[in-house]
């Protein structure tokens, strides 16, 4: 193969190796922010546990009070028991007594119930907490790993960028210019003949065209997609066979009734 054409195979593989280290590293702020996201949501597994305790013992502060309250309020309707003068001045005071009783014993079944639930929300808390701790180790350790697979990507990503540059200062303008508009159009710009066919597009190449690509004397593109072609032998075993064996005549009909395709 001609020897630029060699240099352009080679700065295919340059340049497609830059372009996944690059992609990789776009991707690892991705792979941070999701690794913070995880610990963020640890964290507010944590802060929920803590504010529902609060809560309730916020709340049963509160019960507690409306309790001594209520309380009062028997002792000061006791109070006035002894000086009441009729019967349903009396009989008033002992339905406020019971109705007051009766709130209190909500109260009480209320502060029973917080109290019950303060357990299970201590065991929550307590594991939340110990899943944050493993958590934050565990962020810990993968940003380590992110952090320095990014700069060992970093590191070859520049020296194989450096050796694209190397090897576009030794390809031909010309060919170079082409090489760069075919592959910025279709993703990569030579392509290898496998028996008798362009692998990038799988069509079937004309026998002619397959004369001057294994004469190896000029650039051939595809007439299909327009990659550049390129033709290891030791890759073409069944095409050399043939060829040992002089059967070549059922791949020079083959390549026409393949439709044309890019």
């Amino acid at each position: 193969m001609p020897t630029d054409l060699e240099k352009l195979v080679e700065l295919q593989k340059v340049d497609l190796e830059v372009a996944r280290l690059n992609a990789q590293l776009e991707a690892i702020p991705k792979t941070l922010a999701r690794i913070d996201a995880q610990l963020a949501a640890s964290r507010q597994r944590v802060e929920d546990a803590r504010a529902a305790m609060k809560a309730g013992e916020s709340a049963k502060r509160q019960y507690e009070q409306e309790v001594g309250s209520l309380q009062d309020k028997i002792a000061k309707f006791r109070s006035q028991s002894s000086s009441v003068k009729t019967n349903e001045q009396y009989k008033a005071l002992l339905s406020e007594i019971a109705h007051a009783e009766g709130e209190i014993a909500g109260y009480e079944e209320k502060i029973i119930g917080v109290m019950l639930n303060a357990d299970s929300l201590l065991a929550q808390l307590a594991s939340a907490e110990a899943a944050l701790k493993a958590e934050s180790a565990d962020v810990e350790r993968k940003k380590t790993e992110a952090n320095s697979e990014a700069s060992a990507e970093r590191a070859a990503a520049a020296q194989a960028q450096a050796r694209s540059q190397e090897l576009r200062r030794q390809v031909e303008e010309t060919l170079l210019a082409t090489y760069d508009r075919v592959r910025k159009s279709r993703g990569y710009a030579v392509a290898e003949v496998i028996e008798h066919r362009c692998t990038a597009c799988q069509v079937m190449l004309r026998p002619q065209v397959m004369s001057h690509i294994r004469a190896a004397q000029e650039v051939v593109y595809c007439d299909s997609c327009g990659r550049l072609l390129y033709y290891v032998p030791e890759h073409n075993v069944k095409t050399a066979a043939a060829n040992n064996t002089g059967i070549s005549h059922q791949a020079d009909r083959e390549w026409m009734i393949v439709p044309s395709m890019c």
